[in-house]
Formats: C-alpha cells, sequence, structure tokens
C-alpha cells in the first residue's frame, strides 16, 4: 500500500472540489458500509468491481468522526447529478465502489457548516481527512468619513483567507478555522510605492470558537501618526558622528504600540532600509542622497505574523553631500608650513577631531542644494567653481539648515557663536591649520606623496596633466586619510584670513581677527606641481570667482 497522503482543507459549506482518477482494476479493497446510488443505472455498471475510493476522516477537536456524509460524484457532472452517497462508520472509516473514471469527493458534517476535502487518490488506497471546524468574523474597517472603502483587503497574516469590503467597510471572512486571529486591513497602493500599501490596519485579537455567534471586530486605518522627518540633529542624534547621521523620524506614538517600524523606499518602491524600536524617533542610517519614500508602522503583537498598522507614505530628502561623503579626521600635532615658503614653520595642536568632505564639492552637489550652477565649465561631478568665498559659506549655511543643524555664519561672514570656530556644529569652511593637517595625513613631505614633483600627477591634476581645465573628482588616488584631490583641481577656500604665521606652538589656531583677503589652498588645473604643495599658501579677496576656485566643507565633530 502507498503511503497516505493527507491534504488539509478548511472549507465552507460551498467546497472547493478536486477531481481524482480511479484505475479500472484493483485488489478488492477492505469491506465498506452500505452504499446508495441515487441512479439505479451505476449500481448496475459491469465496471465497478474491485474499484473504491476509501478513507478515514478526523473531526479535529469535534469528537467522533461518524455518521459524516461522504459524496462521490464524477468529475465533469455536479453534487446535484447522479452520485453515490455513504455515511462514515464508528472509526470515521468510509469506502465507495465506483466505475472507471475521475471524481469529486465531498465530505460534510450534517446540520453544520463543516465540509471537506479535496484530494485526488488512485483506487485502494486509504485517505486520511481533517475536516476542520470553521467559523466566520464580520466587522467593519474604519478610517475617515466619507472615504469610499471599496476594495480594501482583510486577511489572516501566514494564512490565504482573505476577504473584501464593501463602500462602507464592511466585510465578512468565512471559513476561519477555530482559533484566535488578528486581521488586518490594507488598501492597495496607487501610482506609486507598487510594493507597499497606503494604509493598513490591525484588529484586536479576534477568537472563531464553537457553541458562540460569529464574532464582530473593527480595524482602524486612522492613526494620527503627526510625523516629520529630519537628518539627524532634530531627530535626536546629535551625538552622532557626521558621517553617522541618519534620516529621523519623529512622531505620536499609538496608545496600543508594542513596536514601531520605519521603512524608506525610492521612487520605485524599492526597499531602501528599515529600523525598529518601541518608541519615537526611529532612525535610518547609510541612505542615498534624493528624494525618497517613507512610513511608518505600529504592531499590537510585536509584529508576530506580519499584523502591522501602516500609515500613510510621505517624502523626505536625503541630501547631498551625505555624510558618507566626509572623513573623520582625528585629533594631532604636526608641523605647519615650510622652511623657505612660508615665513616660519610652527607647530600646531588640534585638540578636536572635526570632518573633512573627501572631495571638493560638486556641481551636482551645488545644483542640488542651490538650484543653479554658477560654473564656467559644466559637469556634475567636476568641481563647482565660480564661487566666492561667501557664495561658499552661503552654501555651508543652507546645509545646515537642509539637515536641522545651527547655521555657522552671520550675513558678514562673522560666526554665530563669537570667535571660536571649533565650537560650531553646522558645516563650515575648514581652517587653515585643518586644511593643512587633513592634506599632510601624517605625512611631512612636499605633497602627501612623497618629495619627487614627478609623482604629483598620480594625486593631482594640474597645468600639466589638466587639459588646462577642472576633471572629475575622486579620480586621483586619496590620502591616508581618505581625501581626494587635495593638490590640484581646483584652488580650495579656508575660512582663515590671510597673514603671516606667529610662529611658536600653537593650539587649535584660527587665524587673523581680520584682514583683506581670505587663505585659499591646494592648487588648480590652471599651475604647476609646485603649487600644489601642502604648504603653499594662496590667497584671494573675499568676493573674488574664478574658473580654477571652488571648496570643500569640514564640520566640528559634535
Amino acid at each position: 500500500m502507498k503511503t497516505p497522503t493527507r491534504i488539509l482543507a478548511a472549507l465552507g459549506a460551498a467546497a472547493t472540489l478536486v477531481a481524482c482518477s480511479v484505475p479500472s482494476t484493483g485488489p478488492s479493497g477492505r469491506p465498506g458500509v452500505e452504499v446508495t446510488a441515487t441512479d439505479p443505472s451505476l449500481a448496475a455498471s459491469t465496471d465497478m468491481v474491485g474499484n473504491r475510493i476509501s478513507g478515514t476522516v478526523s473531526l479535529r477537536g469535534m469528537g467522533a468522526a461518524a455518521g459524516l456524509e461522504v459524496k462521490v460524484y464524477a468529475a465533469e457532472s455536479g453534487p446535484q447529478m447522479p452520485h453515490w452517497t455513504t455515511v462514515t462508520d464508528g472509526t470515521g472509516h468510509f469506502e465507495v465502489s465506483v466505475p472507471a473514471g475521475s471524481y469529486n469527493v465531498l465530505v460534510r458534517k450534517p446540520g453544520s457548516n463543516l465540509a471537506a476535502a479535496r484530494f485526488g487518490v488512485q483506487a485502494n488506497t486509504v485517505v486520511d481527512i481533517d475536516l476542520v471546524p470553521t467559523g466566520e468574523i464580520r466587522g467593519k474597517v474604519v478610517t475617515k468619513d466619507g472615504v469610499d472603502m471599496t476594495g480594501t483587503q482583510v486577511l489572516v497574516p501566514g494564512s490565504d483567507l482573505s476577504a473584501w469590503t464593501d463602500a462602507e467597510g464592511s466585510f465578512v471572512l468565512g471559513s476561519v478555522p477555530f482559533g484566535s486571529y488578528t486581521l488586518v486591513a490594507r488598501r492597495p497602493a496607487e501610482r506609486i510605492l507598487p510594493r507597499a500599501v497606503l494604509d493598513q490596519g490591525i484588529s484586536p485579537l479576534v477568537t472563531v470558537e464553537a457553541g458562540t455567534m460569529a464574532p464582530v471586530t473593527e480595524i482602524p486605518l486612522v492613526w494620527d501618526d503627526q510625523a516629520t522627518a529630519s537628518i539627524g540633529a532634530s531627530g535626536g542624534f546629535e551625538d552622532q558622528p557626521l558621517e553617522d547621521q541618519p534620516l529621523a523620524v519623529e512622531f505620536a506614538p499609538h496608545p496600543a504600540a508594542l513596536v514601531y517600524r520605519l521603512t524608506v523606499l525610492d521612487d520605485e518602491g524599492m526597499l531602501l532600509g528599515q529600523a525598529t524600536g518601541s518608541a519615537p524617533p526611529l532612525a535610518i542610517f547609510g541612505l542615498p542622497a534624493g528624494l525618497h519614500w517613507y512610513h511608518l508602522s505600529y504592531s499590537v503583537t510585536n509584529g508576530i505574523a506580519g499584523a502591522w498598522a501602516i500609515s500613510k507614505p510621505r517624502k523626505a530628502e536625503v541630501f547631498g553631500p551625505r555624510p558618507a561623503d566626509f572623513a573623520l579626521i582625528n585629533p594631532g600635532t604636526f608641523v605647519m608650513g615650510e622652511a623657505g615658503s612660508t615665513n616660519v614653520t610652527q607647530s600646531v595642536t588640534l585638540t578636536q577631531g572635526f570632518f573633512m568632505q573627501k572631495t571638493h564639492v560638486t556641481q551636482a552637489q551645488w545644483q542640488t542644494l542651490m538650484n543653479d550652477n554658477p560654473s564656467f565649465r559644466g559637469c556634475a561631478d567636476c568641481p563647482v567653481e565660480q564661487v566666492s568665498w561667501f557664495d561658499a559659506i552661503g552654501f555651508a549655511n543652507a546645509l545646515s539648515r537642509k539637515g536641522g543643524l545651527p547655521e555657522v555664519y552671520n550675513a558678514d561672514g562673522s560666526l554665530k557663536s563669537g570667535s571660536d570656530i571649533y565650537a560650531t556644529t553646522g558645516y563650515r569652511l575648514p581652517t587653515e591649520a585643518e586644511w593643512e593637517y587633513a592634506y599632510r595625513a601624517g605625512t611631512t613631505t612636499r605633497w602627501y606623496n612623497g618629495d619627487d614633483e614627478s609623482k604629483v600627477g598620480d594625486i593631482a591634476w594640474f597645468g600639466g596633466n589638466s587639459g588646462y581645465r577642472t576633471q572629475p573628482v575622486g579620480q586621483k588616488q586619496p590620502n591616508a586619510f581618505g581625501l581626494f584631490d587635495m593638490a590640484g583641481n581646483v584652488w580650495q577656500w579656508t575660512n582663515d584670513w590671510h597673514d603671516n604665521y606667529p610662529g611658536g606652538a600653537l593650539t587649535d589656531p584660527a587665524g587673523p581677527q581680520s584682514g583683506s583677503s581670505r587663505v585659499v589652498r591646494g592648487g588648480s588645473w590652471f599651475y604647476d606641481a609646485s603649487i600644489a604643495r601642502a604648504a603653499f599658501r594662496g590667497r584671494s579677496p573675499t568676493d573674488y570667482r574664478s574658473g580654477d576656485v571652488g571648496f570643500r566643507l569640514a564640520r566640528s565633530r559634535p
């Protein structure tokens, strides 16, 4: 005998049946109970010898399976057409002799809505059938007044049980096996987020059991989450390093929630990141720059079986340059300047770590934030140029506002924090000392890759290799801090006024208090390699613009 095959079906009165094929010959099988044919011609068939459909029924959780009605009929007909009817014996066994052909089999408990089974078997194979007690759940999906709820799906997570609401939000979920459930109601997405939902709600725990009326439940789709998104600081992550600044979402808690989830998707509905937590805010780190969709969810079951209430999506912008574009520069001491080039050399100690942008600010980054491009040569990945010192600090302030950070500069270029630039927390230009320390990256040579001028082309775009134009950032070898183009491509504005060095040992120097021009560093695509040295200093008025002058940003470590 073949191994018995069990197929479980939880069906209502209108059961779905599957055809089964019976061969024309076979062994005699076990004795059955009395079989009644509704058509005398069926009982007279000479093909019935040795062909049987038999099985055993168990009535799970509802006592003995004796006296259950078993109906067998030809697959191409219906249950009202000629068929064979029998009942199960005291052990739940049934057996029906039939002619060769394909059949449907229905097992039903009289006087109830219990019905099974859908399976196909060969003759003389005993088939186990579970008759599962089921009931129904009635309810309503509740949302704002006047909203047409047609097409809202109600389902049991982890199963294929589902129903659809009418325009008022009412639903009937039938053929639900006895047990306790949390239902989910959801409205499919429109226009965007094809793999997400616009609204999704969850019900309280609902129990379906014997001897009770169908339970009635409400599923709310209304959650006034009052969500707002920001970058880092206003989300309570002020102490995180810049490269770890997340998209943070504040929201109003739901009184029934045990856990919350933040989901961020792109315009195609593809998942970019998720975060969970027991209280606001929620944050996701390392997102790419751009305008993204996010939605919030809560669960009253800790997310068991996928039961989540989901809010409508909103848009949030992760601006560029994003935190990953910055390198953390740790505190240290170095010799600033170069004998024979600067008036003196001096020992400088920087006591605070800071972040330095890995490349120049690009034209694409400027365009995204400022909605224009002042550059002489259009190239999205090339440094922005034709920007004055005031243009550069204007960009820094705009980026700080975008990230929910305090602005560093007043309109006249003075510091909002007073005289201590190292105490600021927003985006700014690096001090001249920070710039040279970051350029050297622990080296003491003329260029950060050594003293051999013939190898400067490995790290810099200058007059000898640039074609006398800007080049895309990040193409040359970085220094040990992971910074690109510290030498060449475009001059870089610093925060300092220009003057001679004071000399001696300095701690956290910020340059002179006033002057007529600001320090520029690094050389450019126009000048020769010697100008791209670590210690070479240039200067320009604060309103000066040129096709070979740009900048990169810094930020004090919080």
